[in-house]
């Protein structure tokens, strides 16, 4: 299950906030050609095997990047994909779950480039 996403300049690389978004952009507008970071958190029931999660980066209705991961069970998993956004207008981030036989949506971002 999806807890939370964000979209990030950084991540947090030491410290108490190891892991943690570093500069939520998540209101914000990125530059064409800057990199940014989808940070996820999820929980996944310990035991249960892994999920299969796709990321898709859409401009004007185009899947520009797809991005594959795999968040295993525990507690609290943070993970993030790292993307560079090179086309000017509204993109739109799909995280999907696929579990074989279908896909489900665990949410979306919206994201501004100039």
């Amino acid at each position: 299950m999806l807890l939370e996403s964000k979209v990030c300049r950084d991540i947090q690389r030491e410290g108490d906030g190891k892991g943690d978004c570093a500069g939520d952009l998540s209101a914000q507008t990125i530059k064409k050609g800057d990199t940014v970071y989808l940070w996820m958190a999820y929980m996944v029931p310990s035991g249960d095997e892994a999920q299969n999660i796709i990321v898709q980066f859409e401009n004007g209705g185009v899947t520009r990047l797809v991005k594959n991961l795999q968040v295993s069970g525990q507690l609290r998993n943070r993970t993030w994909l790292k993307a560079t956004l090179d086309k000017v207008g509204p993109w739109k981030v799909k995280i999907v779950h696929d579990t074989g036989s279908s896909a489900v949506s665990l949410g979306s971002r919206d994201i501004t480039v100039e």
